[in-house]
């Protein structure tokens, strides 16, 4: 899975975050591969200029390191070199959180592993681990279905489609620098986005409640991503429960996505959120 689909996806992490840039005139022009480097260039000095002396931008209690570690991805994906000083003074930060004591959250342990990942994963083996621990502890087993899904920790509330898809961005990075992940994570995780997905229309819900809120394009963006990266990382082969092969297998995974892109061909807009109906839903 290419990283800047995990910088694309982190659009939907919904952390306060640092004050907006000032506003400016757009320029005027066609759009050109010089406009796209200069714009980010810009976001680049801001995000540098913004960082706090410890190595954190602004923080939010409820998801401690979450914005740091955002950030220090954004940075990263545009191609500030690990060793520039406003990452090495992010990484040090986000190693001095505990991840049994601090305010942690699924959502900021995910961003950090992809951080380490894609920072210096060979000298943060160990702390990959650690959150890779985490993230799997905190998936949910059993509970019907709701099984296989993360909330926000193990304390706090249903699991939902956006916590669910940051872990597994996360796992799947962890993956690919030889971090064994239980193959029962993978397996529970597909359980779970069957559970969130409308197999009639290919749209994915928030919550395995569907009454709350009708599937949306970002949970739908979620759900594509998440089946692509399941099938990266399941077994070739149909899964067992009880000794009995069960649905859905690697075909019926890719059929989902197949289905979900549809889904969003029909209704994509830049415009707003877009769902299922007439109503414009944010999550």
């Amino acid at each position: 899975m290419r990283r800047n689909l995990a910088i694309l996806l982190a659009g939907t992490f919904l952390l306060a975050g640092p004050a907006p840039l000032p506003a400016q005139q757009p320029e005027s022009g066609p759009l050109s591969a010089q406009r796209v480097a200069s714009s980010i260039s810009q976001g680049v000095r801001y995000l540098k200029r913004e960082q706090t002396t410890n190595g954190y931008w602004t923080r939010n209690p409820q998801h401690q390191g979450g914005i740091a570690a955002l950030v220090t991805l954004s940075l990263l994906n545009a191609g500030v070199p690990p060793q520039d000083r406003t990452i090495t003074r992010a990484i040090s930060y986000l190693d001095g959180l505990d991840l049994e004591r601090s305010r942690v959250s699924v959502y900021s342990v995910s961003l950090m592993t992809m951080v380490y990942c894609m920072a210096d994963p060979d000298s943060r083996r160990q702390r990959i681990r650690e959150c890779v621990e985490y993230l799997t502890e905190n998936q949910v087993q059993g509970g019907g279905n709701q099984q296989g899904g993360w909330s926000y920790s193990r304390s706090h509330g249903r699991p939902d489609a956006s916590n669910s898809q940051f872990a597994l961005l996360a796992l799947h990075e962890a993956s690919q620098i030889g971090i064994e992940i239980d193959q029962d994570v993978w397996q529970s995780a597909q359980w779970y986005w069957e559970a969130v997905n409308n197999p009639n229309t290919g749209g994915f819900y928030y919550t395995t409640n569907r009454s709350t809120s009708p599937p949306t394009g970002s949970m739908t963006c979620a759900g594509i991503s998440s089946l692509i990266i399941i099938d990266e990382n399941m077994p070739k082969r149909l899964p067992l429960k009880d000794g009995k092969i069960v649905c859905c297998g690697e075909d019926d995974r890719l059929e989902a996505v197949e289905r979900a892109s549809d889904w969003m061909a029909r209704r994509c807009t830049v415009r707003r959120n877009p769902a299922e109906g007439s109503s414009p839903f944010t999550r």
